[in-house]
């Protein structure tokens, strides 16, 4: 049985945080292939993503290419409208129904998931891995069943587009090759 993570997100653009979580979640559950899956917007969430579909992919391509088992699945993005993420579990279970699913959140989903559409359905599905910080707090009906991970994060990608705005700034906190497209791009202005 292989195990596979699947971490979504809006990835707006992606940062040193999602791949250090990456990491340490392939390390910790000896994942064997690592998903990462950019909404076209989160169900829970009226703000649309400012940088388009297809830039957000060539980002987290840009982020990845150079770990091999780490992949970027556009199946909620092909969909064009929010997909909950049962949906995509689903989906990928039936690409591959012996896998071990392992789905990889921060603590800001974590303290969203018990709005999440079947919470119950997804936590049975996969193993829910949870990046906790001491500033949220996950719903006690699903917080013994996580997976926690204690991670205090110091970037978010909203520091990385206002960073972006100043054309002094050094885009930091992303790998080089985002940073490069961000300003070559013109991204976040």
């Amino acid at each position: 049985m292989i195990r596979v993570g699947v971490f979504g997100g809006t990835f707006d653009p992606p940062h040193s945080a999602h791949y250090r979580m990456s990491e340490i979640a392939c390390e910790l559950y000896k994942l064997d292939q690592l998903i990462f899956v950019p909404v076209f917007q989160s169900p829970l969430l009226d703000r649309k993503p400012v940088a388009s579909p297809q830039q957000r992919i060539e980002m987290l391509e840009l982020m990845i290419k150079n770990q091999p088992d780490w992949i970027v699945d556009t199946g909620e993005i092909d969909v064009g409208m929010p997909v909950p993420t049962i949906h995509t579990l689903t989906r990928l279970r039936s690409q591959n129904q012996t896998a071990e699913l392992y789905l990889i959140i921060g603590a800001d989903q974590g303290s969203k998931f018990h709005l999440w559409l079947s919470a119950e359905e997804i936590m049975t599905m996969s193993n829910v891995v949870c990046f906790a910080r001491d500033n949220y707090t996950v719903d006690p009906k699903f917080s013994e069943r996580m997976h926690r991970i204690p991670y205090q994060i110091g970037v978010s990608s909203s520091i990385i587009r206002e960073q972006s705005r100043t054309a002094d700034e050094q885009i930091s906190c992303t790998a080089p090759d985002v940073a490069e497209y961000i300003r070559s791009n013109q991204l976040y202005k």
